[in-house]
């Protein structure tokens, strides 16, 4: 019986192939086609969207303020960005954008409200405000920002994190 079993598990074979193709959405498709050596059955075929340049959303929201940043990957070391503070109370918003490049050298470290430490990639833009994006390296679900030298900033909409901002899922 066990003999059998082995004997069975030995026959199946599985091989998988894989092509892939880039969508004008920005994702990368993924064939995977997987066909099964036993009793011949026909090959089963799926499909796997990837996504490479896809806009992640970032967000921090208290009864004051919300603050939101889209970001959307444009080259391996750079990074497209829009952050926008909304007071909810004034009613009033600031935005600030543009493309921020991965800082070079030892990678930082922050420390989240709960004061555990992790590593993070910082981002940095220096247009009309000095914006440095912090991504956590692990799980790139979570954000602080520091602005300096910004003299578009509205003391009432601040573009610095106020609390990490959280990616949220679509």
């Amino acid at each position: 019986m066990i003999i059998k079993k082995i004997t069975a598990i030995i026959i199946v074979v599985v091989s998988t192939f894989s092509s892939y193709s880039l969508n004008t959405d920005g994702t990368i498709c993924v064939r995977k086609a997987i066909s099964v050596n036993h009793t011949m059955k026909k090959q089963e075929e799926k499909d796997f969207k990837i996504a490479v340049f896809q806009k992640e959303i970032f967000l921090f929201e208290n009864d004051t303020l919300q603050q939101k940043i889209l970001i959307q990957r444009i080259k391996s070391k750079e990074i497209e960005f829009e952050l926008i503070t909304t007071n909810k109370l004034k009613k009033k918003s600031s935005k600030i954008s543009g493309i921020a490049i991965l800082k070079e050298g030892d990678v930082e470290i922050e420390v989240n409200s709960e004061g555990d430490a992790y590593p993070v990639y910082e981002y940095v833009y220096k247009g009309d405000c000095y914006v440095a994006i912090r991504i956590d390296i692990d799980s790139f679900s979570l954000i602080k920002i520091n602005v300096a030298d910004c003299i578009m900033e509205d003391p009432d909409c601040p573009f610095s994190s106020i609390g990490l901002l959280s990616k949220q899922q679509e």
